[in-house]
């Protein structure tokens, strides 16, 4: 039983279903082993197979000949089986012949099995990557998910869109136990003491350019223990700061977690979570940079003015 449920677990986890505490908790106490990875990287090839037929207009209609096929098989199965004898139709009364019963809903069940199929990848929708300028190739069409070890990226990628999600609507939730200052400007000092050298205290924090402002900063277990997570909303001059209006989160940590450790330095990584929010990454100097907001548009100009001082400055996706 424990088995069949790891199982159902994987394969809610594969299509993005867990919520951040349950990924959290699947990653982190019992890990991944190698045959768990190649279920979810299967489940999520099938689904990539499922999205190739939906795009295909002609995959939604049965074709004639093969409903003809499968009606041709079940008139055949039926004429060559004698009727039941009296016990049997008595447990069969009112019931129509499998044919009958299932004949006109033939071309509707495929093309809503693909329908589902698709619909199940798209929540799982594969992420693009690009490398950074500094003359290495470009890989537009490369996706995280097909590079080494990093079968499991989505789920990653939307466990950092729940947690901002419940953040920008609850400041309360973000821990600070460190008392980080509630001051932009004295900011990435009190970063630096806490990264040390790594953290470069020249980086530019303020986000007022384009019209948002710090909100707060707290430690975070996202993507490990120890990480910071800086909570960005727009400024009050320029759009009311409700619960739910746009909001960029910024997560810095020393430890890159399952994803970006197996990225290269100095390199900008974009992605979008399942519900279609932007996802940037990129590593500098030791320390893993991964920025979400939810409007696309302004995260990437986030990446321009965040990574400013990067020694090789990773280029938003255009």
């Amino acid at each position: 039983m424990a088995d069949n449920q790891h199982k159902i677990t994987l394969m809610a986890y594969a299509d993005g279903e867990l919520d951040v505490e349950q990924t959290i908790k699947l990653l982190g106490e019992a890990g991944l082993c190698k045959n768990d990875e190649d279920c979810i990287r299967q489940a999520q090839q099938l689904r990539k197979a499922c999205r190739s037929c939906l795009d295909d207009p002609a995959s939604t209609k049965t074709p004639d000949s093969l409903a003809d096929c499968i009606k041709a098989a079940f008139d055949q199965e039926q004429e060559g089986n004698p009727q039941p004898d009296f016990q049997a139709s008595t447990r069969i009364e009112n019931h129509k012949p499998v044919a009958g019963r299932i004949t006109p809903w033939i071309p509707s069940g495929v093309a809503a099995l693909f329908l589902l199929s698709g619909l199940a990848f798209w929540t799982n929708t594969l992420l693009q990557i690009q490398n950074g300028p500094n003359g290495t190739r470009t890989a537009q069409n490369t996706t995280l998910m097909n590079a080494p070890g990093t079968q499991i990226a989505l789920a990653e990628f939307d466990a950092f869109a729940g947690r901002h999600g419940e953040c920008a609507r609850n400041t309360a939730l973000m821990h600070d136990s460190l008392k980080l200052p509630t001051n932009i400007q004295a900011l990435p000092g009190a970063l630096g003491d806490y990264f040390g050298d790594s953290f470069d205290q020249t980086m530019p924090m303020d986000l007022a350019v384009l019209g948002f402002h710090y909100v707060k900063a707290g430690k975070c277990t996202l993507p490990t223990d120890g990480a910071i997570h800086v909570l960005y909303k727009p400024a009050p001059d320029t759009q009311a700061t409700s619960p739910d209006a746009p909001a960029i989160s910024l997560w810095i940590s020393t430890k890159p977690g399952a994803l970006a450790s197996s990225l290269p330095q100095d390199h900008l990584f974009s992605a979008q979570t399942s519900e279609g929010k932007p996802v940037f990454i990129w590593r500098i100097n030791g320390l893993s940079y991964f920025l979400v907001g939810d409007d696309p548009a302004t995260t990437r100009n986030a990446v321009d003015v965040l990574s400013a001082c990067a020694p090789a400055r990773p280029q938003p996706v255009r």
